[in-house]
């Protein structure tokens, strides 16, 4: 009786053990998956964060020719400012 109850218990263990099959096989393909996906994302933050840093520097050179441009127009206006006060002289 007992080898005919073990055999009872293997078929009905069987399609447990190829569905725990199974889904080992999926948990491991969605390990895989979500690795690669981390991996894209932190390649897409590298190069986010590149952009934005090139960016910022851009900016920066932007501002200081800015500033010089000004800089420039002040003293242009400045000597147009002085050349008509010499000119309203005698």
């Amino acid at each position: 009786m007992f080898i005919f109850e073990r055999l009872i218990s293997i078929r009905l263990c069987f399609p447990f053990q190829h569905k725990l099959i199974i889904y080992e096989s999926y948990v491991k393909d969605l390990s895989i998956q979500t690795r690669l996906l981390l991996q894209s994302l932190e390649e897409l933050e590298k190069e986010a964060n590149q952009r934005v840093a090139l960016l910022e520097n851009k900016l920066k050179k932007a501002h200081i020719t800015l500033q010089v441009c000004e800089k420039l127009d002040f003293m242009d206006i400045k000597i147009h400012l002085f050349c008509s006060c010499l000119s309203s002289f005698p």
